[in-house]
């Protein structure tokens, strides 16, 4: 069964590197197409599956349902309006993991200006991410819950 997550990068990072670089990360198993402008990556992972990377010029489309949860703060709503979305289909945790963690890398310093939403309902400062995945090398975004993280995010 596939699963989603979606990461809001902020408009100051360059999209067109970061594209190439999850490309070249990926190596010879990366098939490339462009549709309406958004681009797409289809990656082949371990057994053969495929992972789907789309990189959204406009984020407003993947975030208008966050806009209604009433528990989302000021500072999160500020960095979701001024974002691109990169959207990521997969089956394999532990493969999403290591594109997630080339985004990371990528990102440097500004993952302070980016969230990733789990598709649970939770969104997390993508820096609080980077966090729990330092620390703890199995940590896991597929969950409802975050007591871990200072704020404690969940479902409402």
């Amino acid at each position: 069964m596939s699963k989603m997550l979606t990461v809001f990068v902020s408009k100051s990072a360059d999209i067109d590197q970061l594209y190439q670089h999850l490309k070249d990360c990926s190596g010879s198993d990366t098939l490339e197409s462009l549709d309406n402008s958004d681009r797409q990556l289809a990656i082949r992972t371990v057994g053969s599956r495929m992972m789907h990377l789309t990189f959204f010029e406009n984020s407003v489309e993947r975030i208008a349902d966050a806009f209604d949860w009433d528990w989302i703060d000021i500072n999160t709503r500020l960095l979701l309006n001024d974002s691109r979305a990169i959207s990521l289909i997969f089956e394999d945790d532990e493969q999403a993991k290591i594109v997630l963690q080339n985004i990371i890398n990528f990102l440097g310093d500004d993952v302070r200006n980016c969230v990733l939403d789990n598709d649970l309902g939770v969104l997390l400062l993508l820096e609080d991410v980077k966090s729990c995945i330092e620390r703890h090398p199995g940590w896991t975004w597929r969950k409802e819950s975050f007591p871990e993280i200072l704020g404690n995010p969940h479902v409402e």
